[in-house]
This record gives structure tokens, C-alpha cells and sequence, in this order.
């Protein structure tokens, strides 16, 4: 047992240990500073600013409650503690048993801890497990540097206010410096503004308008509420207040009558969101001075013609960038920079040593090498940011240390190049809400970007290390992610190309409101089937222009559009709008609404616009939204589509960056376009705001589109330094006034396809490889075509389903065929080169599309996957769509009726005309009026089935409805002799012009004096040289006469008066025009069916003067008959067509056709092809066989008892068929015409007498000679019955004909010539080549002159 004295010194020994035990584990864990707090500095803030923390040095802080003095919490409160860093970055840790014990990052003993790249907040909860019991603890708080930079900032602790009877701490804002903070929903965090600190740490008189701003971290929206004399202000008890959505900012005038005598503001911060937590960066300060900007965390501010101050401290040499956004449409900040001021020279648009004036967004960025090498120097670098106009903007500086924050929905313009990557971090709230991530770039490369979660906080992913890898679409990358769990989320963007890259990343989350940037549009947004996702468009000051908000789904999705004003409503929904609340659009695919100043709904105040987007069809609907005014310049992404909406009379601009020699294409095509609509498209790169009036000055040098229907399209060379090219789009005609919307796309590099819509025209030289993306391609797909529609000239087609690139000799598929050209990709089985599965080449994202012309070549690229329709395909002006699938697969397309003023809603006055050309396989075919049910086998409103040839459907007038679609559902046919079946689908009205595709037949119906126009690109030659002819070749397909063609490149409709050519008869099935080339872009023609004609069904191609179908030399078949039971067998031996000449590599094929006629009015015209494949059966297929003038023999097994009609056609498989002459069988017998009644040849009367008088002519032969040689004993000649006048006729004919052409004059005696054949020099000749064969040069097959 130890004594009492033993016992003392045991403690005091004791003591003495665990202090030095303490005081050895601060040094070893890197404590070099205690501060302690009291109960009573609840709210103070305590910073470290100059001299930095250096190193893994810390700063540590203990808050001790006692039961004298204890800590005031009750039941339903929380502790705060909060550390913001304002360079550098550090983190924030708290124990409740001693000193927080960190190793690595990690604390043993921590209650809490904050180690993400931003402001860190620790909550503890007064019910929560982790706060202590009792009255008497402490709590112990270390702040640290993070991974050894050196680092400043703020620390304070508060308690949350929960009202009156459990009032909070009151922060006290340090003057100019930002205070992170955080709010509970619709709850209150209160802070306390003193000038006179602000006059002591900077010495300026107090005499100056007070600014407050609050700026949102991650999500919520905080609104301020201020007094100068109620100490909790809030919603109910203020003198200032701003609650607009997302950043706020307060200026007190120091002429205000309420402007604070005691120098003294209190602020209110109130959590507006109803489901998250609200974190947010709050600030104050004198306006005349210097407000401190945060590391790599965007602040906003509003600005009013004036420049503001801001500035930043540096603690080490390093890379720094200043970057400044606007956020509402009015007002272009310029930037200023400089790392010296003074009083009387504060940094200015005169004083500074960097500087941007862009327009928009401006970055300056350089590496700082100011802050000295010993250790706790720093430096300041001031900032002037001077507006032009009333404006929102945010201000963001970042090291190269510090990942840049994003607030969510809010664009932030970053920087990268090779070895200087950018970084990001975005705090997500609400573990129940999806996140969206999408960078656009500024330039012609694409951005790579990596992505860390919170569990792993990877503050700088990359390549190697990240936890997902965005996906690309052209040139923007985008990520999604499905209930995102809540914590911080690191980004990494690296570029893809040398040289600086610009561009904008934005992320999002639907449970917050996106805020919209005037004139960008936000792509690849995603909503599930009835939910709800909500932006923001702001204005600065009094709304004076229009706004446009549109909105374009993705993937066959269906969206709808709500709008409201602030003062009204803040979450528009299909439930709570209504025509007094809200501006509604909710029409199938695209919507856009319009707001003008003079709406009853805008009021003088208004300044922010709330937009709800409801998903309707898809459990997930992908969708881009834009909103801009009237006066905007939108810039458009190089390949990528913008849609745009203008009213008749005004016009909508537009710019995009070109460098020098590029090739600039801007096209433009109508959404949905009615028969008096249409819009004019105008360029120029010395003017901003091109349009009608502006382009009539030459000066400006515009370009106007060259119209072709409802598409426009400017092509030019741009030479010299990079620079804008100015675009603008006039409205000229609209249906009852209505919008006209449209989609225009400007590419000079890339350009970008979604699946579901078909591209504009191509225009490609002779041995250019287009390369084209695909965006959008989903693995859910059974399968995807991808085709080119030839419109001339010749291609080839090379695939790779992902963004590696694509070329002749990198690529995984290929196809080489014509006209045009088509693949389809399954998502199935294995791929037959490789033999791995499909799937794993069927990959989401974006594919790459190589497309090479053989000859200058004009064509239409198209995606479509089997699960969404095709939509806008046939706006192309009628133009026929080349496409194929698979067996039992199903392609959807859609045709949108347009319609005249005052039609909307009504019946049609037109037949719709459906044409399917089968090139290979079978089809079926199921049309449909109704947009929620897909066309199919049971479920369709018309149908044709088992389609091998030429289809057409005529739906007629009565059934269609102006305004609305016809939706149709190609199906392959089980039946089908190929895995793949390919078509052609054209969709087309009689009184709108159809392209003419060269050397595609294009099937038509008319009635009698019904004209029908087509138009038709200038042709291009196979064999590679300029077209010097166009041939328009019409042939029937019934036994009416073709209708007659009228030719211009002048009238867009041309007729029998306003003509250049007309047309002539080449066969009785055929017209052919022909015309000389005269450089025209552009073909009219009519095909006009006489008033005396019945209703025709023809068949009408353009052509140049190449031969580029099988030539046939001899066309009539050869055909033997024997009988096999109850079936004829009929062997057809067809007479070998030549290849030909621009085709020589593709062998040919022969297909055979049969009909059953048992009667005259059964049999069909069989001289044409269309004739031949609209009206008789499919009966089988050969293919050319190895002996090169061997001909064709193939059996056909028919009924022996009926009538058949039979014909051959030859192609090169390539769809281009000539026609044999066609033969009929009846009753074991072969007739060149329909078998009649009286004899099996048909023998006419002439026939009759012809034969009995050649029968009696060899019988007076024969009987003559057999009596002068046996009973007159004649020989030789002499036997010859009569000799002497057989000898004598031939003189007497001479004779016959000197006489009546000398009337008697010249006698008959002559000497006559040798040869009949002699030329000038006396030498024979003859004038037929051995090898050619003469035939019916008026008989060519039904394509005339071809």
C-alpha cells in the first residue's frame, strides 16, 4: 500500500507524463497552434490567411462546454463546424476524445470529418449517437493542409436556429472574406455584418453601398433576407431581401433611408428547397473594395454597367486561371487583371497586366511566379470585371492544385491542353436524384473526361485511375447516372488534340434547376417516363425582347413544356399549370413556346423564368433544351444540329468559329413543314446580323441558300485568318402564323447524325472520304441500318461501331454495292470475321461512319435503330429512303402531313402515295394513323404483305388529317430468300415535286389530266467525267400510254407552255427527253397523263448518257415444253446479256417472272420493267454461270391447263434491269402474243393467202422442173419452168423505175457497175461491223434511248 505522499507524487508524476505524452503526439501529428473557444465566440470567424499553413502543418481549436458554462443546444438542433478554404485546400476533422489522431488522411478517433476539395461542414446533431452526454465536454477540431499545399482559410462554429424558442448562433461575416455555410429546408442560418471591421481591416471611410451575394454549393436554393435592425430576419420581418432561384445578391444604397446607422447588417440565408439540404457560399462587403475570391469555386454576381473589384491570394508558384461566365442574356463582362494596386490606381480597364474582352464567356490564365521561395509569402492578385449592361455573371478562380467546383446546372467554361489537364468536383445532394454531366467543346476536338465517386474521392481522375469513363457523341461527352449517391464527385477533362481547347462543362441533377445560358443549348438531358426536370432562364433586368424556349426529344422520346414566371409558380407541371399560371407546349416531337414582353403574365418584375419538362412515352426520354431572345447570336457546334424557331418577318441568328481553308457547309431543314412555309437562309463573315434587307448591300458579300424545298443549304471556301462566320434564318411564310421551326447545322470537320432522323444532303468530291458519327446508339437495339441514299455518283460505306475513328482500311464492316448503300448491324449471334459475339462490338455511344465517293457524289447519310421511329426522314423533299432489315425485324418510320392556312385538323384534299421498291428479299408492309400503337401484323390500318418487286399504296384523302402523321413498319418477311432484305421507300403527295434519284426509277399513279412534278440534282457520270446529258426516261406499267414529259431548269413547274424540252415517243410503252447539261444545280419536271387517258401507273428515272444496265444484244427467249404430270415444264434458254460498262466487276443475275392470264383481260403488260415487276409473280433466281457467252437455261413447272404469261429480267444485282421480250404458254405451246381462238399461232387472213400462194408458187416450181428434166430431157438452168421469163425480170424492173424517174427520157440501155459499194478512191467497202447484230432499234426494252 503507498502512502498519502506517495500517492501525491504518483499523480503529479502521472500528469507530467501525459502532458509530455501530449505534447510529443501534437508534434508528431503536426499541430503547431492551439486556439481555444468559448462558448460565447459561438459564430466568430477565425482565420489563417498570411502567413499559410505550410507543409502537413495543422491548426487545431477546442470548444469545452461546463456545467457553468455549457454549450446552449436543445433537442432538434445541430453544431456546426465549418472550414473554407480560400487557397490551397485543407481538411476539417473533430473528436470528442482529445486531439483528433490523423495518419494518412484518416482519423481514429474522429466524431466527424471533412476531407473533400471544397468547404468542408461537419454536422453533429444535439440526438444524434455521436454528441457527447452530459454537460461537461470538449471538442477537440483540427484543420489541416491537404496532401502538404500550402493553404489559408476561415473556421467558425455555429449552432442551427430552430426559431424563436431555440434561437441559433449568428455567423460573423468577416468583411469581404466567403463563408461556407449550410441551411436545412425551409429553416434559417443567420449571420452578423459589422462595417466598422470592414473600415479596420481596410481603411476606407464607411460611406459605401453594402453588397451581399449567396451562391449555392451542389444544389437548393438559398434566399437572403436582411435588417438592419431585427436581428433574425426573415421572410416575414426584413428591409432587403432577394429571392430569386439559385444566386442572390443584395445591394444596400448608402443612400437608402434604412441604410444601417450602427454599422451593423443582419442576414438571414433561407433553405428554399423543399427536399435537400441547401449548401452555399455567402459574402459581404463594401462595394468600393476588394472582395476575396475562393480557390477553383464559381461566385456569382450581379452587375449594372459599373466595374467591380474582387482579388485572390496565391501561396506558391503555380499555374492560375480567372475565368468569368455570363448567366443572363444581356451584358458581356470583360476581365481585367493585375498583381499591383494602390489606392489611387486600382486595377482598372487602364491598369492592368492581363485582360479578355470576348464576347461571352473570358479566360485568363498563366503561371504565377511572384509568391517568393521562403516560406509563408503570398501574393494578391486584383481583379476588375466591367459589365456593359445590366447582367448575372459568376466569377471563378482556380490553381492548378484545386479542382474547379461546379454548381449544378450552372455552365462553367474551362481550359485544357496536352500535359496541363483541368479538374472539377461537384458536391451532389440528393442520393434520390439522377446526375448529368456534358461538356461541349468550343473547337473541333472532342474532350475526354474521367470521373471519380465519392467512396473512392480520386481527386484528379484520370485514364488510369477513375472509377467511369464519360461517353462521346460527336464532339460533346456526356455522363448520366441513375440515383446518385450523395458526396463529392471529381472529374478530370483532358483534350484530345495539341494546342489549347475551350469548352463549357455542365452538371446537373433533376431534383435542381438547371440554369439556362441565353443561345446554349443544354443536349442529352434525361427524364423517366412521368417525372419532371427543371430549368432556369434569368434576365437581369426588364424583359424587352422575346425569349424562345424550345425543346427537341431524342430517340423517338416524347416530351412536353412548361413555363412560368417566379412571381407565379416555380415547379410548372402538368398539374399545376394552367393557362393563367403557365405557357404550355405539348405537341408531339418538338415544342417551343414564346414569351413576349406584353404577355399579361410578365409583370415590371419579373426577371426569372421556371421551366418543368415532363417525360410522357419512354421509361427514359433523352431530350436538348435551348432558350435565347430574339436578339441572340446562338453558337453552333461544328456538326452538331441546333433547332431554332422563327417568326414570318423576323429572323433568328446564328455564328460559328471557321478557320482558314476550311469547307463550310450550313444546312437547314423544316421540322415540321406546312405547303406555305418557308424560311430564307442568309451568311456573312463581315456582318453580325445577316438577313434579307442587310444582304441587299453588296458589301457584306452574303450567301443565300439555294432552296430546295423544305431544305437550305450555304457551301463555301473560307480563306484567311479564323474568324466568325455569321448566319442568320428569315422567316418569310407560315400558316395561320404559326412558328416555324427548323434544324440547321454549320460543319466544317465533323459532322454528327442522331439515329433517328435522316442526315441533309452530302456533296463529296471524287476520291473524298466524308466521315460521319452516329450519336446515340443504344445496346438495348435488336439492330441498327445504317444507309446512304445515292442521290448521284458513286460510294462506298465503311463502319466502326465506336469514336476510334473510321477509314477504308480501319473499319469492321463495309459495303460496296449501288445504288446507295446499306448496313445492317444485329445484336445478335457472332460477328462472321471475327467470331466473337455481337454484342460485344453493339456498343452505346458513338459510331463511326466513313463514306468515300468513287465520283463526285451527292447522297443521304441515315441511322435508325430498330426501336425508334425515323423521324423527319420524308421532310426531305419527297426523297426516297434506301434502307434494309432483317428477318422478322421491324424499322418504323414517320410522315408528317403538311398543311395550308386555316387546314390544321382537317381532312386532306390529297391521296398519300406509299412507294416500296424491293431490291433484295421480301417485306411486309403496316401502316398506321394512331401515335401510341405501332403499326403491325394484327394492329394496322393497312397492310401489304409478302412485297418482293414495286409496291404502291395509295391511302386515300379521306382517311388522312392535315397536321397529323401516318406511321408505317417495314417488316422482314419470314419468307424472304436473303437474312437481309433491302428497299427503297419513298412517301410522296401528286402535287408535291419527288426527287429523282439518277438512275433510280421512281413508281407513280396518276389520274387523267393529273400533272405530277419531280426535280432531280445534277447528275454525275460513272465513268467519272462531267455530265454532258440528262435523259428522263417515263415507261408504263399498265397498258396505258406513258404521259408526257415537260422539261426546264428555269420553272418549277414546267408545263406544255413554259417548257425548254418535251418529251418523245420511243416505244409504245415509253417517253424519253433528252437535254444537254448547262451547268444547272437543279431539274424540273412534269409528267402530264392526257384527259383522254385512264389512271396510269408509270415508272419515271433519271439518267445520264452512261449504259449502266446489262446490255442485251438478242432479247427474244427460247422455250421447249414437256409435261410432268398435271405441270407443264417449260426450259427457258435466255440469250447472255453483257455486263455493263460502269459496272463491269458485279456479275449479273436473272430473275424469272411469271402471271396466270387465263383470259385476255387477266394478261398485263410485260414489255417494261416496272411492268414486269408490278404485275407478275416472283418465280426464281439465277445467277450468271462461268462460260461467258454460254446462255441461261432454267426450267419452270406450271399448271399445264392454264394461260401464263412469262418474261425475264437481268440485272447486276444492284437493282438496274433490262427487260427480254416476253412469251406466253397455252396448252402445251409457246406465242409471242396472247394466245386467240382460231389457230394456235393466230393467223390472219393476209397470212392465210400468203401461205396458199407460197404453197401453189412450189408446187408450179417443183411440178416444172420435174417435167422438163424427165420428159423433155432438159438440164442445168434449163429445167427452170419458164426460164427466159424469170431471167427478164429483174431488166424489166430497172427498166420500170428509169422510166418513171426520167419520165420517159433516158433509154434503158446502160452498162451496169460492178459494185454498188464504192468510195471515192474506187475501193469497196462495207459499212456493217461483222460483230454487230441488227435489231429493232425501236424496241429497246421500255428505256428507249438508254
Amino acid at each position: 500500500f503507498k502512502t498519502n505522499k506517495q500517492m501525491k507524487f504518483s499523480k503529479k508524476t502521472n500528469l507530467i507524463f501525459v502532458l509530455v505524452f501530449l505534447a510529443l503526439l501534437n508534434l508528431a501529428i503536426g499541430i503547431t497552434s492551439l486556439e481555444v473557444i468559448t462558448v460565447g465566440d459561438l459564430g466568430r470567424v477565425y482565420r489563417t490567411v498570411s502567413p499559410p499553413l505550410q507543409g502537413s502543418a495543422r491548426k487545431d481549436f477546442t470548444l469545452t462546454s461546463t456545467s457553468s458554462e455549457k454549450i446552449p443546444i436543445g433537442d432538434g438542433q445541430s453544431i456546426y463546424f465549418v472550414a473554407t478554404p480560400i487557397t490551397g485546400d485543407v481538411d476539417l476533422y473533430v473528436s470528442t476524445q482529445g486531439p483528433p489522431q490523423v495518419m494518412h488522411g484518416y482519423c481514429t478517433n474522429c466524431v466527424g470529418e471533412g476531407v473533400t476539395a471544397q468547404g468542408e461542414i461537419i454536422e453533429l446533431a444535439y440526438n444524434s449517437l455521436n454528441y457527447p452526454v452530459g454537460d461537461s465536454y470538449t471538442f477537440y477540431i483540427a484543420v489541416q493542409t491537404h496532401d502538404n499545399a500550402p493553404s489559408s482559410f476561415t473556421f467558425t462554429t455555429y449552432l442551427s436556429d430552430e426559431g424563436e424558442e431555440k434561437r441559433g448562433s449568428k455567423i460573423l461575416l468577416e468583411a469581404t472574406y466567403p463563408q461556407t455555410g449550410q441551411v436545412k429546408s425551409k429553416k434559417y442560418t443567420y449571420f452578423k455584418y459589422s462595417l466598422e471591421s470592414f473600415t479596420e481591416i481596410n481603411g476606407l471611410e464607411d460611406g459605401d453601398d453594402i453588397v451581399i451575394t449567396v451562391t449555392p454549393v451542389g444544389g437548393g436554393d438559398p434566399d437572403i433576407y436582411a435588417s438592419s435592425t431585427n436581428e433574425y430576419p426573415d421572410k416575414n420581418n426584413y428591409q432587403w431581401k432577394s429571392a430569386m432561384w439559385s444566386s442572390d445578391q443584395i445591394v444596400i444604397s448608402k443612400s437608402d433611408e434604412n441604410y444601417p446607422a450602427n454599422h451593423i447588417v443582419y442576414i438571414g440565408i433561407y433553405g428554399f428547397s423543399s427536399t435537400v439540404d441547401t449548401y452555399f457560399i455567402v459574402q459581404a462587403h463594401l462595394k468600393r473594395n476588394y472582395a476575396i475570391v475562393l480557390d477553383g469555386a464559381a461566385q456569382n454576381y450581379n452587375g449594372k454597367r459599373e466595374t467591380q473589384h474582387f482579388k485572390f491570394i496565391l501561396a506558391k508558384k503555380q499555374e492560375i486561371a480567372f475565368v468569368v461566365n455570363p448567366l443572363s442574356f444581356r451584358g458581356d463582362p470583360d476581365i481585367y487583371v493585375t498583381d499591383a494596386v494602390t489606392p489611387d490606381q486600382p486595377v482598372s480597364p487602364s491598369h492592368y497586366n492581363w485582360k479578355s474582352v470576348g464576347i461571352g464567356s473570358d479566360t485568363i490564365r498563366f503561371y504565377s511566379d511572384k509568391p517568393p521561395t521562403e516560406p509563408g509569402a503570398v501574393q494578391w492578385y486584383y481583379i476588375a470585371v466591367k459589365s456593359y449592361a445590366a447582367l448575372k455573371y459568376s466569377l471563378m478562380v482556380t490553381t492548378e492544385g484545386t479542382p474547379t467546383l461546379l454548381e449544378s446546372g450552372k455552365p462553367t467554361r474551362g481550359l485544357t491542353e496536352m500535359g496541363s489537364p483541368s479538374f472539377f468536383r461537384y458536391f451532389h445532394v440528393d442520393k434520390q436524384a439522377d446526375m448529368s454531366l456534358v461538356v461541349e467543346p468550343a473547337n473541333t476536338s472532342p474532350i475526354n473526361v474521367y470521373i471519380s465517386n465519392p467512396s473512392s474521392n480520386i481527386p484528379k481522375p484520370d485514364s488510369q485511375v477513375n472509377d467511369a469513363v464519360a461517353s462521346q457523341s460527336g464532339l460533346r461527352t456526356y455522363y448520366n447516372k441513375a440515383r446518385a449517391a450523395a458526396g463529392t464527385y471529381h472529374f478530370g477533362a483532358f483534350p484530345t488534340s495539341f494546342g489549347p481547347q475551350n469548352f463549357t462543362i455542365t452538371v446537373s441533377s433533376n431534383s435542381t434547376v438547371t440554369t439556362l445560358r441565353d443561345g446554349i443549348s443544354v443536349p442529352f438531358n434525361s427524364i423517366a417516363r412521368d417525372g419532371y426536370r427543371y430549368y432556369m432562364f434569368q434576365v437581369a433586368d426588364k424583359l424587352e425582347e422575346d425569349i424562345f424556349i424550345l425543346i427537341t426529344p431524342y430517340s423517338g422520346s416524347e416530351v412536353d413544356l412548361y413555363v412560368s414566371t417566379g412571381d407565379l409558380l416555380t415547379r410548372p407541371t402538368r398539374e399545376t399549370c394552367g393557362d393563367d399560371k403557365c405557357w404550355i407546349a405539348n405537341s408531339y416531337r418538338s415544342d417551343s413556346i414564346i414569351i413576349r414582353p406584353s404577355d399579361s403574365k410578365v409583370t415590371e418584375n419579373t426577371r426569372t423564368f421556371f421551366i418543368g419538362v415532363a417525360g410522357r412515352t419512354y421509361d427514359e426520354n433523352r431530350f436538348r433544351i435551348v432558350a435565347f431572345t430574339s436578339d441572340s447570336d446562338i453558337e453552333l457546334i461544328d456538326g452538331q444540329p441546333s433547332d431554332g424557331s422563327v417568326e414570318v418577318g423576323k429572323t433568328m441568328y446564328f455564328k460559328f468559329w471557321v478557320e482558314n481553308n476550311e469547307q463550310l457547309d450550313v444546312e437547314l431543314y423544316q421540322s415540321a413543314p406546312a405547303e406555305d412555309m418557308n424560311v430564307d437562309l442568309y451568311g456573312s463573315l463581315l456582318t453580325e446580323k445577316p438577313d434579307r434587307n442587310i444582304c441587299k448591300d453588296r458589301s457584306f458579300h452574303c450567301q443565300s441558300s439555294n432552296n430546295i424545298g423544305a431544305n437550305d443549304l450555304i457551301s463555301l471556301n473560307v480563306q484567311g485568318a479564323p474568324r466568325w462566320y455569321y448566319i442568320g434564318v428569315t422567316g418569310i411564310a407560315s400558316p395561320d402564323e404559326n412558328l416555324i421551326s427548323f434544324r440547321i447545322t454549320a460543319r466544317a470537320k465533323f459532322h454528327v447524325i442522331d439515329h433517328y432522323h435522316a442526315s441533309l444532303i452530302e456533296q463529296t468530291p471524287k476520291d473524298t472520304l466524308q466521315k460521319i458519327q452516329v450519336s446515340n446508339v443504344y445496346s438495348i437495339s435488336k439492330f441498327i441500318v445504317i444507309s446512304n441514299t445515292l442521290i448521284s455518283g458513286r460510294t462506298e460505306m465503311y463502319l466502326n461501331p465506336n469514336y476510334t475513328g473510321v477509314s477504308e482500311n480501319v473499319n469492321l464492316y463495309s459495303d460496296k454495292g449501288w445504288p446507295g448503300n446499306v448496313l445492317v448491324i444485329k445484336n445478335e449471334g457472332e460477328n462472321p470475321t471475327t467470331k466473337r459475339p455481337m454484342a460485344d462490338y453493339f456498343k452505346t455511344g458513338e459510331w463511326s461512319i466513313g463514306v468515300k465517293a468513287l465520283a463526285n457524289s451527292n447522297y443521304i447519310t441515315s441511322a435508325q435503330q430498330s426501336t425508334f421511329f425515323l423521324w423527319d426522314n420524308f421532310y426531305l423533299d419527297n426523297l426516297p429512303h434506301l434502307s434494309g432489315v432483317p428477318k422478322e425485324g421491324k424499322l418504323h418510320f414517320q410522315y408528317y402531313i403538311k398543311y395550308k392556312t386555316g387546314q390544321y385538323g382537317k381532312p386532306a384534299t390529297e391521296d398519300l402515295n406509299i412507294n416500296l421498291r424491293v431490291l433484295s428479299g421480301m417485306v411486309n408492309v403496316y401502316i398506321g394513323r394512331s401515335y401510341f400503337h405501332e403499326p403491325v401484323r394484327n394492329n394496322n390500318d393497312w397492310n401489304a404483305t409478302l412485297v418482293a418487286a414495286n409496291r404502291m399504296m395509295v391511302i386515300p384523302k379521306e382517311k388522312l388529317t392535315y397536321g397529323r402523321s401516318v406511321y408505317i413498319t417495314i417488316e422482314g418477311a419470314a419468307e424472304s430468300d436473303v437474312d437481309v432484305s433491302i428497299f427503297e421507300i419513298t412517301v410522296s403527295t401528286p402535287s408535291e415535286p419527288s426527287y429523282l434519284n439518277q438512275d433510280q426509277p421512281v413508281l407513280t399513279r396518276v389520274n387523267a389530266n393529273q400533272p405530277k412534278y419531280y426535280k432531280m440534282l445534277s447528275l454525275i457520270s460513272q465513268n467519272d467525267h462531267n455530265m454532258q446529258n440528262v435523259e428522263i426516261v417515263a415507261e408504263s406499267c399498265d397498258w396505258n400510254p406513258p404521259p408526257t414529259l415537260f422539261f426546264s431548269t428555269v420553272y418549277p413547274k414546267p408545263n406544255a407552255t413554259h417548257k425548254e424540252v418535251q418529251s418523245t415517243s420511243s416505244h409504245t410503252s415509253s417517253q424519253l427527253t433528252t437535254v444537254v447539261s448547262d451547268g444547272s444545280q437543279i431539274f424540273y419536271i412534269q409528267a402530264f397523263v392526257p384527259e383522254d387517258a385512264k389512271e396510269t401507273t408509270y415508272s419515271i428515272t433519271g439518267t445520264t448518257s452512261d449504259f449502266i444496265r446489262p446490255i442485251l444484244s438478242y432479247k427474244d427467249l427460247d422455250a421447249t415444253v414437256t409435261f410432268e404430270g398435271d405441270n407443264a415444264a417449260i426450259k427457258l434458254t435466255v440469250p447472255k446479256a453483257n455486263r455493263p460498262k460502269a459496272f463491269q466487276d458485279k456479275p449479273l443475275r436473272y430473275t424469272f417472272y411469271v402471271l396466270r392470264a387465263d383470259t385476255e383481260g387477266d394478261a398485263q403488260q410485260m414489255s417494261t420493267e416496272c411492268g414486269v415487276k408490278t404485275n407478275m409473280k416472283w418465280k426464281g433466281v439465277q445467277k450468271e454461270n462461268d462460260e461467258h457467252h454460254a446462255p441461261i437455261t432454267h426450267t419452270l413447272l406450271l399448271d399445264a391447263s392454264k394461260v401464263w404469261q412469262i418474261n425475264v429480267l437481268v440485272d447486276d444485282e444492284l437493282g438496274m434491269a433490262s427487260v427480254y421480250n416476253g412469251i406466253y404458254y397455252k396448252d402445251g405451246q409457246i406465242y409471242t402474243s396472247y394466245p386467240g381462238v382460231l389457230t394456235q399461232m393466230e393467223i390472219s387472213i393476209g397470212s392465210i393467202l400468203m401461205l396458199i400462194v407460197f404453197t401453189i408458187f412450189m408446187m408450179y416450181f417443183h411440178v416444172g422442173a420435174f417435167i422438163n428434166l424427165v420428159f423433155l430431157g432438159k438440164d442445168g438452168s434449163d429445167i427452170i419452168p419458164q426460164k427466159s421469163f424469170w431471167v427478164s425480170i429483174p431488166f424489166l424492173f430497172i427498166d420500170g423505175i428509169l422510166f418513171v424517174f426520167t419520165c420517159g427520157r433516158r433509154s434503158t440501155s446502160y452498162d451496169p457497175m460492178d459494185s454498188a459499194n464504192v468510195n471515192y478512191d474506187g475501193e469497196t467497202y462495207d459499212d456493217t461491223p461483222a460483230d454487230v447484230t441488227t435489231e429493232d432499234k425501236n424496241d429497246t426494252g421500255g428505256y428507249g434511248g438508254i
